[in-house]
């Protein structure tokens, strides 16, 4: 979560810059003489801009969710990976015991042969 946190922070930041800058703006007209559509416009300004955020913020939260649900499934299908790799794995050294077996007893039987044709 610490990508969040750092996101939280820029917003946080880029906030408090857009506030001051449009705080500034407001004092100036303020003391020029701010008529009501000026600040009525104003008003609906930082309302739009609040808006934008807090759609931008739920559209990350939504992404971030759909990220989760990904690695979830990236995860389900890995264990499953891995499961087959072990079933292959165990499987492959099943078949190498058979044949080494199977190796040892013609061993076996050649070097019986070999010794009664001595005899």
């Amino acid at each position: 979560m610490k990508q969040n946190v750092s996101l939280q922070i820029l917003l946080d930041l880029s906030a408090k810059a857009s506030d001051d800058t449009y705080g500034d703006e407001l004092q100036i007209h303020t003391s020029q003489g701010l008529n009501i559509l000026h600040y009525h416009n104003y008003q609906n300004f930082l309302n739009n801009l609040d808006k934008a955020i807090h759609q931008q913020l739920q559209n990350i939260a939504g992404k971030l969710k759909l990220v989760e649900f990904a690695r979830k499934d990236w995860q389900v299908c890995e264990q499953k990976r891995l499961s087959f790799t072990k079933l292959d794995e165990r499987q492959r050294l099943a078949f190498k015991i058979r044949a080494d077996k199977i190796e040892q007893k013609l061993n076996d039987e050649f070097s019986n042969r070999a010794q009664q044709v001595k005899l």
